[in-house]
């Protein structure tokens, strides 16, 4: 008996030991703000959308450049060998002879029924999708962290809980074995409370455990290494009372509405679609082009006569100046028939205008029935929580007499342990029940898009 019980403080002061050192070595205490901001900079999702976000401006901003104009500059050299065109003189020869040409010319669009200015208005409007769903994923990410944050909390206080329960089974077995001393108890007494010992430790360990767990899927979700130390710090008190139980679905829809993100991104798609359409009803209808080129070229079998009657290869600089040209033209571009491929086009915006308008209301009607459950479940999470709170209260009371009966000899050991088990649960219950209610009440704050810490 004493073997097994010296074995158990042993244990559990050897818990307790490296438990301590564990948290005297943390060199960074997180608050949940803290906690929030971190991940909302270096959760590795977060930061797979943010280069998306940075490409879809890109584009925009390049998009915007299609206002000016088109213009290109080339070169080449070559050697012609055997029966050709001289690039010169524009008559066959039959020897071989180098050859260098230079261009450039220009472009730009006069008139396309506002094709530019339609895709510079899409790409804008996707680049406002992309810095939503930005915004909705850190919102979305900064829930995911308060979970995990109260997960920590919550394993706190069951452990707390859990040695509470375990310095009362230690001095229940003390007493015990003082009673059996004494003869006003017996073997069976003894047995039943060393077994409640031991399964007091268990749940102890158990409650470390889910601690050490809590941290670990934090930790992965802040994108912190798993080597780093880490410790949290209780969050404000909070007024549970109810008032939490006069929520207005319909008024926290209204508002969630008018700033939440998935349903700004949906309505921002729907923008796009439409210009997605005047893109393809511009195919349809001509379009005016202003374009611009000029040239020269030098071939070794250009020659020039000099005064005293001498024949040569003119000059490199002479022979591009003479043979520059310029040009300037107008161009009008009628489609009139390409299978009909334009105008599916347009069928399929304006069929992929009516997928994002459902896609839409659709979205609308998940955030309101997400958001009616949301208020029933913080009434549900409160009416638990006051009920648990009671049931705790009583179960101390029962305790607190059982106690006074087993010393007086009134109760068998298992009665009083029974009573034991009954308030532990029930203060775990408490526990439990409170930190669901306050996720819950975030819930509500998150469809607000309110900081329940500032």
């Amino acid at each position: 008996m004493y073997n097994l019980r010296y074995f158990l403080i042993i244990s559990l002061l050897t818990s307790f030991t490296l438990s301590s050192i564990y948290l005297s070595a943390q060199e960074s205490n997180w608050t949940l703000e803290k906690a929030i901001q971190y991940a909302k900079t270096n959760n590795l999702t977060i930061q797979q959308n943010t280069l998306n976000e940075r490409v879809a401006k890109m584009q925009w901003l390049q998009s915007k450049l299609t206002y000016l104009p088109n213009i290109s500059l080339s070169t080449s050299y070559g050697r012609n060998f055997g029966r050709s065109i001289d690039p010169t003189t524009n008559t066959f020869i039959s020897t071989t002879y180098d050859f260098t040409g230079l261009n450039g010319s220009g472009s730009i669009l006069l008139f396309g029924w506002f094709r530019t200015r339609n895709t510079i208005a899409k790409n804008d409007l996707l680049h406002q999708v992309s810095e939503t769903d930005l915004s909705q994923l850190q919102n979305d990410i900064a829930l995911n962290v308060t979970t995990g944050y109260l997960r920590t909390l919550l394993a706190k206080e069951q452990i707390a809980i859990s040695l509470h329960q375990l310095d009362i089974s230690n001095k229940q077995m003390k007493q015990t074995e003082s009673l059996l001393a004494a003869g006003r108890s017996n073997g069976l007494d003894v047995a039943q409370v060393k077994t409640q010992l031991i399964t007091d430790s268990a749940i102890y360990f158990k409650a470390e455990l889910s601690l050490q767990q809590a941290i670990i899927d934090l930790k992965a979700l802040l994108n912190l290494s798993l080597n780093n130390s880490f410790d949290t710090q209780p969050i404000p008190e909070f007024n549970l009372n109810e008032a939490t139980l006069l929520l207005e679905p319909e008024l926290i829809y209204s508002e969630a509405e008018l700033q939440f993100g998935t349903i700004k991104s949906s309505e921002l798609k729907i923008l796009s679609a439409e210009k997605d359409l005047a893109l393809a009803k511009s195919n349809l209808y001509p379009q005016l082009n202003f374009s611009a080129s000029s040239g020269t070229n030098y071939s070794s079998t250009y020659h020039e006569s000099l005064p005293d009657g001498q024949i040569r290869v003119m000059p490199w600089g002479k022979q591009l100046q003479n043979n520059f040209s310029q040009s300037i033209y107008l161009g009008l571009n009628i489609p009139i028939f390409n299978g009909l491929s334009s105008r599916y086009v347009v069928k399929q915006a304006k069929a992929t205008i009516q997928i994002n308008r459902l896609q839409s209301n659709e979205a609308k009607l998940k955030l309101k029935q997400d958001i009616y459950k949301a208020c029933n479940e913080v009434s549900t999470a409160f009416q638990t929580y006051r009920s648990s709170k009671s049931a705790a209260d009583m179960a101390q009371t029962g305790l607190d007499f059982a106690q006074k009966r087993y010393e007086k000899g009134l109760i068998p050991a298992i009665d009083l342990l029974l009573a034991q088990n009954t308030a532990f649960k029930s203060n775990a219950d408490v526990a439990s029940s409170k930190y669901d209610l306050i996720f819950k009440l975030m819930v509500i704050d998150y469809y607000l898009g309110r900081n329940l810490f500032k």
